[in-house]
């Protein structure tokens, strides 16, 4: 493991058998890629996700791996990232989680870029720059700003990551009654729309 000076960030290599990576690879060719929008930024940016279980986690051995480093903290979700060359990508933080991402390519070449870029607190500055290299797991903390650099034209028609979020003990009882709270009022929603509709058939 590799902790970077001055910055929450920690690189693992060799953390993930090559069996292991074979079957997740595999997953995720087969898996199903929606395309999800921006919805805080001004203009069309689209991007390529799918999300996994838990479950689907175990069913490629990837979860003992990911328990180990998580370190006790939950897992909120995990995303699926689908990235092809000349796709745009900009700085965003994830609140309140420790990030497990992880590169799923099986192998990378020098000249194919599609690093992960790290910015100083502003957001302005790359202050670590990590190469995609095939296998290799990085954890990060909440609202440190990162993006992806895309793959080269030279470079295969798919880059892959798995982006885990993790949870503390604290943050997701927060999250938990925030989700709780949104399931009630869509709830609630269906219930006055179905009694509107009762109305309007009286």
């Amino acid at each position: 493991m590799y902790k970077v000076p001055n910055y929450p960030i920690e690189v693992y290599d060799d953390e993930v058998p090559f069996s292991v990576r074979m079957m997740v690879y595999e997953k995720l060719f087969h898996s199903n890629f929606n395309i999800q929008g921006w919805q805080d930024r001004h203009n069309d940016k689209y991007d390529l996700h799918a999300r996994w279980t838990v479950e689907d986690l175990r069913s490629v051995n990837f979860l003992p791996i990911v328990e180990k480093l998580a370190k006790g903290k939950h897992i909120a979700g995990t995303v699926c990232n689908l990235v092809s060359a000349g796709d745009t990508y900009y700085s965003h933080i994830h609140r309140d989680q420790t990030i497990l991402l992880y590169y799923a390519n099986l192998d990378w070449e020098e000249g194919w870029h599609g690093e992960t870029l790290f910015y100083d607190a502003k957001g302005e500055e790359i202050a670590y720059t990590s190469r995609y290299k095939a296998g290799r797991i990085i954890m990060f903390s909440d609202n440190q700003p990162h993006a992806i650099r895309p793959q080269s034209f030279s470079g295969p028609q798919f880059r892959f990551t798995v982006s885990i979020q993790l949870e503390t003990d604290e943050v997701k009882q927060r999250n938990d009654l925030e989700r709780q709270k949104h399931r009630d009022f869509m709830l609630q929603d269906v219930h006055n729309e179905e009694k509107a509709e009762a109305l309007r058939i009286r």
